[in-house]
């Protein structure tokens, strides 16, 4: 007797191809459309399929699980919509940002050095230039920190640290899925080492995605970490987040950020 064979439908194979529309884009429209759906696609945005896939491996359902999934898919919905409608609402700002590094000194646009993020896996973290092109860092392997009244950033640079508008590109990382709205701030590679001899919990950072902001940005330790008590003061908050982190908790952060002073950066004043 022939008997009907079903693809699994919550298996990896068969969602990635389970998109809403299915016909060619081209140029920017296909950009746009393979970047939406990477967000949004049914892998991705519907937690019952992590739940179903834990099901079938320890034959119950894991309520806790299923809820902190739900919880995450919700925020990484908010940080795509929020950085997307932000791009586009800041777009005029951006160009005009843009034109005047060009007009005021000679080199790139953007910096973009590479820093950790979540699950340890390496990203390019986007910045406007606010040096002098000759004077700025390797990307890489950078070890030079910004120090208070550093000469190699432009008179430019200063006003745009300042109100962390050199930040503002990092809004297509969030849109790349590599950075959160909210989240521990990136740090080079050539700090790894520093941070965990403080403190074996500093490893705890890399299970979240790094945020344009965050916990210890917005409770005053943002800037330098030159000492022990700052590099430690920056590890407890950042972990304490890890560990107390919800979507209400990163409003309250957005909300400190924008309105209480969490712009300001504490070097460039």
């Amino acid at each position: 007797m022939k008997t009907n064979s079903y693809p699994d439908i919550f298996s990896p194979k068969v969602a990635e191809n389970l998109h809403p529309i299915n016909f060619k884009l081209k140029g920017v429209a296909h950009k746009f459309y393979t970047l939406f759906t990477s967000v949004f696609n049914f892998k991705c945005a519907c937690p019952i399929i992590a739940a179903y896939r834990r099901f079938k491996d320890k034959g119950k359902f894991d309520e806790h699980a299923f809820f902190a999934d739900c919880e995450q898919t919700t925020k990484n919905i908010i940080d795509f919509v929020f950085a997307l409608v932000a791009l586009i609402l800041l777009s005029p700002f951006l160009v005009f940002i843009a034109l005047a590094i060009k007009v005021e000194t000679k080199g790139d646009l953007f910096y973009a050095p590479f820093r950790e993020g979540k699950n340890g896996k390496f990203f390019q973290c986007l910045k406007f230039r606010t040096m002098y092109s000759e004077a700025c860092d390797d990307p890489r392997n950078g070890k030079n920190s910004t120090k208070k009244n550093d000469s190699r950033i432009t008179p430019l640079g200063r006003v745009l640290r300042k109100y962390s508008l050199d930040e503002l590109p990092q809004l297509i990382n969030v849109l790349k899925g590599e950075m959160g709205l909210v989240g521990p701030r990136p740090h080079r590679e050539s700090l790894h080492e520093e941070f965990c001899q403080v403190s074996e919990e500093y490893e705890l950072r890399f299970r979240v995605k790094p945020g344009l902001t965050g916990w210890a940005q917005v409770n005053g330790w943002r800037g330098p970490t030159e000492t022990r008590a700052q590099k430690f003061e920056r590890i407890k908050h950042d972990v304490w987040y890890v560990n107390h982190r919800s979507i209400w908790l990163d409003f309250k952060i957005m909300w400190r950020t924008i309105f209480r002073g969490g712009l300001i950066d504490p070097l460039a004043s």
